[in-house]
């Protein structure tokens, strides 16, 4: 019922750290065509979490779709300096500079997610 893929390199980015991976739309339509629900990335030191996005030959860049989208997150806010920022893209939904870890939890046909700091505080959540 759920898929997640685990990636180091970020799909969808705004981040000025490293830029998407250049297999990123070949990558976004396969997840897309195969009902991925998340993809987790790093590889930013940051955390940036996307609309969810569905990616197909109507839409090779992207489109938000919350029915059947693939919500990509990059979560890389630990060890080293913390990357920034480009200017908003339309697929950005949370995008926060701060150290933290990212908990994903699954309860039936609802998935769950929340970026944590290191002080404990909820700096981000999503669910669908």
């Amino acid at each position: 019922e759920h898929i997640f893929v685990f990636v180091h390199a970020p799909i969808f980015t705004s981040s000025w750290g490293h830029a998407a991976v250049a297999s990123a739309p070949v990558l976004s339509r396969e997840f897309s065509d195969h009902g991925v629900k998340m993809v987790l990335t790093g590889h930013n030191h940051l955390y940036e979490r996307t609309v969810p996005v569905r990616v197909d030959g109507a839409n090779p860049a992207g489109t938000q779709d919350d029915a059947l989208g693939t919500v990509y997150v990059v979560t890389g806010g630990g060890g080293s300096d913390l990357h920034g920022f480009n200017a908003a893209a339309w697929f950005d939904a949370a995008r926060i500079e701060d150290y933290h870890y990212v908990r994903v939890d699954v309860a039936g046909s609802r998935v769950s997610l929340s970026a944590i700091g290191t002080d404990g505080t909820v700096l981000d959540t999503y669910s669908r």
